[in-house]
């Protein structure tokens, strides 16, 4: 199994540490709420899914807890990870969301030491996507049987309560601070 340091507890605000949540006896989702920052001015939510074994894993964004109608980030050891959208059950209604619509950042797997890990930054709220929020939502995951995307061996709906978010980025700092002889600074911005 899986070592968990608080399974299925939330022991900090998750937005300042990074929550774990046990999601079967073989998975792990590592989690944590970004705020805006100047860079980065959305929210936007770090995942980290760690599944045993060797195989395509995926964690997906749902309005009803079903696969059929919702999003998902698929990830296949060795390529880049990819928002999909899922249409059915079968091979062919799973696709891959259009290149303008691949926004992920930081977004890796890896196989290593007995353990597929999928990680990924996604902005919380995307334009005719399935928005993320502050509060309960459902979420899906999925641990494929081999590392073609198919058929998932095992995978479900599960709710997460995130905290609550900040709206805007904060304001931006103009003053500019000039070094002057003996390291006097001067405020330019008066």
């Amino acid at each position: 199994a899986i070592d968990v340091d608080d399974a299925g507890g939330v022991a900090a605000p998750c937005t300042i540490d990074v929550c774990n949540l046990e999601l079967s006896h073989t998975c792990l989702l590592k989690y944590k709420v970004n705020n805006p920052t100047r860079v980065t001015p959305v929210n936007t939510i770090t995942l980290e899914l760690v599944c045993e074994g060797e195989a395509w894993i995926g964690i997906g964004f749902s309005n009803d807890g079903q696969m059929i109608g919702s999003e998902a980030v698929l990830g296949v050891p060795g390529s880049v990870p990819q928002k999909y959208v899922l249409g059915g059950k079968d091979n062919s209604s799973v696709m891959p969301m259009a290149a303008h619509k691949q926004t992920l950042t930081d977004a890796s797997v890896e196989y290593e030491s007995g353990l597929t890990i999928l990680k990924l930054t996604k902005t919380m709220k995307e334009e005719g996507e399935v928005e993320i929020r502050s509060g309960e939502n459902t979420f899906l995951y999925a641990q494929g049987m081999g590392l073609d995307l198919g058929y998932h061996a095992t995978g479900e709906s599960f709710t997460l309560s995130l905290p609550g978010l900040e709206e805007e980025a904060p304001a931006a700092d103009t003053s500019i601070e000039i070094p002057l002889a003996g390291d006097t600074f001067i405020d330019a911005s008066k």
